[in-house]
């Protein structure tokens, strides 16, 4: 727009001398000289006219067509996100979902894990035992056992390696 702006004040400014030089040469008519440099004035003026005007449409074509280029964006853009806003809501997104929620959210599953994990070694302790409370019994009676044996094989050698 202000390329347009430009070009009509030029215009109007050339005009405005060309009207000048008009008056000017049918004032002066008696004087050769002065005739024919008014008139040399006025072909350069208009030539210099012609080429600006002809260096503003080039530059004014172009910014339309950097106009017409980002509207056409812009358009794309729209249409991008409002696809993009409906994949959300279907897909459940609710603006209650916020990077915070979802980083809290996070660290407790984390923290459920990891207590999960303790819950399933205490639970593997258990799964060698049978259902049955008497069979059950038995076997930690001979663990204990075990255990005595493995104890006391361990005290002899404690007491062999300081002798």
């Amino acid at each position: 727009m202000i390329c347009v702006t430009q070009i009509t004040l030029e215009k109007e400014n050339t005009a405005s001398a060309i009207d000048f030089l008009r008056k000017k040469y049918f004032e002066d008519s008696n004087d050769l000289c002065n005739t024919k440099k008014l008139n040399d004035q006025l072909s350069s003026m208009s030539l210099n006219l012609e080429k600006s005007s002809n260096l503003h449409q080039n530059s004014l074509a172009a910014l339309l067509k950097d106009v017409e280029f980002y509207q056409n964006k812009l358009q794309k853009y729209r249409a991008d996100g409002k696809k993009l806003e409906t994949q959300a809501s279907k897909s459940g997104m609710t603006s209650s979902l916020t990077h915070s929620k979802l980083t809290t959210d996070y660290e407790e599953l984390v923290r459920k894990r990891e207590a999960l994990k303790a819950v399933e070694e205490q639970l593997k302790m258990f799964a060698g035992l049978t259902p049955d409370r008497d069979m059950a019994l038995v076997k930690l009676e001979v663990a204990k056992g075990q255990l005595q044996e493995l104890e006391d094989q361990l005290a002899k050698q404690i007491d062999f390696i300081h002798l």
